[in-house]
């Protein structure tokens, strides 16, 4: 839900970089993303 949100904000970015910002954040705020995709 959340990296989708992301690829349509980042459309231009590439995939690895908004995969590699997601897992960071995921990783920081595990309470409000419990299944990172």
């Amino acid at each position: 839900m959340y990296l989708i949100f992301l690829s349509i904000v980042f459309r231009g970015k590439d995939l690895k970089e908004i995969l590699f910002l997601q897992f960071g954040i995921a990783k920081k705020n595990r309470k409000y993303i419990k299944e990172p995709t």
